[in-house]
């Protein structure tokens, strides 16, 4: 079993994780979590992850989630959601495949629900000891039912390489394009982005990420003439430590900047976090 204990600047955070749960033929490990604020929020979740083989190489992989939040701020706020991811894997020579599907809803107290289905089939190759090609693809739509409803379609293609060095570095990288549509065409954005991430085991059991990315987005709507543009560029750090006794430290740091094609100011924000953690 597994405590978790996250400090942050404005709430604490405890998750329990049972032990596996598993039979001969179906390993199911469940989580369970729970994330207050005193007066503020509380925030409980629930989850399930079962890995079947149907033969040797193939795999039927189903994830299941189940949430509650409960806010108390200016006025009482409760929502509700439920996810399911599931779909086989296949593992062929150099190919790996896998085909999972994913749908959810989430219903709030005071404005209403919301229902989303995605299809994420993806393709992995390798090709030598130390290199291989991702392409994935994912085309989903969302429905939201409030006073009024609306909808939105997302569909995008994504092709990365991954490189290793060595059992110590590895770089991952590659080019996204994507077409979001809201309300059946009434407003269109399509997206690019380019991203890179490089991983790095140091000693002393220090593990390290940085990463970074470039994304565009070009909106039309029926109401405009003209397509707004907008830019957004981040970059990210995480990094984790193994301690002594079965302690856990970990943390990232984040800053993006956004650039918005209607002459306004750009935005910048930071985010950073700190975990410790625990098995027992």
């Amino acid at each position: 079993m597994m405590a978790m204990l996250i400090a942050g600047s404005a709430h604490a955070q405890l998750i329990v994780f049972s032990s596996p749960l598993s039979s001969a033929d179906v390993p199911v490990t469940s989580t369970v979590s729970t994330r207050y604020l005193p007066g503020e929020f509380r925030e409980r979740q629930l989850a399930s992850e079962s890995n079947l083989q149907l033969r040797p190489g193939l795999n039927w992989q189903t994830t299941t989630g189940l949430s509650g939040a409960r806010y108390e701020q200016a006025m009482l706020f409760r929502n509700q959601s439920a996810r399911l991811t599931t779909g086989p894997q296949l593992r062929w020579g150099l190919l790996e495949l896998a085909l999972p599907v994913q749908a959810g809803h989430e219903a709030f107290s005071s404005s209403g629900e919301t229902q989303w289905a995605t299809g994420m089939p993806r393709m992995t190759v390798q090709l030598g000891p130390n290199d291989s090609i991702r392409l994935e693809a994912r085309a989903g739509t969302r429905s939201e039912h409030a006073s009024t409803r609306s909808s939105r379609s997302r569909k995008s293609v994504e092709l990365s390489w991954r490189h290793t060095f060595n059992d110590k570095f590895s770089l991952r990288t590659g080019l996204e394009r994507s077409r979001e549509t809201i309300d059946h065409s009434l407003e269109v954005s399509e997206g690019a982005q380019a991203f890179a991430q490089f991983s790095a085991s140091l000693p002393n059991h220090w593990r390290l990420v940085f990463g970074g990315n470039l994304h565009q987005v070009v909106s039309r709507s029926a109401s405009l003439d003209d397509a707004v543009l907008n830019r957004t560029q981040a970059l990210s750090l995480s990094a984790n430590r193994a301690l002594l006794n079965g302690w856990k430290l970990s943390g990232s740091l984040s800053v993006s900047q956004k650039q918005f094609g209607d002459g306004s100011a750009p935005t910048t924000a930071r985010t950073g976090n700190l975990r410790l953690t625990r098995d027992f």
